[in-house]
């Protein structure tokens, strides 16, 4: 970790990789545990703009983004609380969808509102690796990416494109993990 001295090093991998619960992500480590989401930066503008942002949209809908326990901005870190696991325990992440299509669908079609009013485009949102889901809960864990597009018709293009493509996947999920719901993305389907 270039810029880190051996303490900064030490503030993420101090025992927390021993759960199992961090992985090593393009610019730093995710450390994912029950009540909180550590995130560890190696990079100080990825870092500036996960602050940013996280600020941003934290500040403006806070139930779709998490609340920050901890920032350490001389080593770039900061916890986030984690969705409540209702005491299930470390599930694999495809399990814990386990709301219907129509729960999810809002709270992303409310996000991707949230992102349109700010003119943020959240250029590596995922399902796996940028949100936080259990149950009928979802957070929004990572900013690190996310750009200001001064363009309102070039954003509203990039929204409904990632938007489309994120549902599409969402239901691909929920598909497998719950009954038949009698809703496919863009409306009522059928099964089969």
């Amino acid at each position: 970790m270039e810029g880190h001295d051996l303490g900064c090093q030490n503030v993420v991998y101090g025992g927390l990789h021993k759960s199992g619960a961090c992985k090593r992500r393009r610019n730093g480590i995710v450390c994912v545990h029950p009540h909180g989401v550590v995130k560890q930066v190696t990079d100080a503008k990825i870092w500036e703009n996960e602050i940013n942002m996280f600020k941003l949209l934290s500040s403006e809908c806070t139930n779709l983004f998490p609340s920050l326990l901890y920032v350490d901005e001389e080593c770039m870190v900061m916890v986030q609380e984690n969705v409540n696991d209702q005491g299930q325990g470390a599930l694999e992440w495809k399990d814990r969808w386990t709301a219907d299509f129509e729960t999810y669908s809002e709270q992303i079609s409310n996000a991707y509102v949230m992102f349109e009013k700010l003119g943020i485009f959240p250029d590596d949102l995922n399902i796996c690796c940028n949100m936080i889901v259990n149950g009928p809960e979802i957070k929004i864990i990572d900013f690190g990416f996310y750009k200001i597009v001064k363009n309102p018709a070039i954003l509203k293009k990039k929204l409904e494109t990632t938007r489309k493509r994120i549902l599409e996947d969402i239901f691909t999920i929920v598909e497998r993990q719950i009954p038949y719901q009698g809703w496919c993305p863009g409306g009522p389907c059928r099964n089969g």
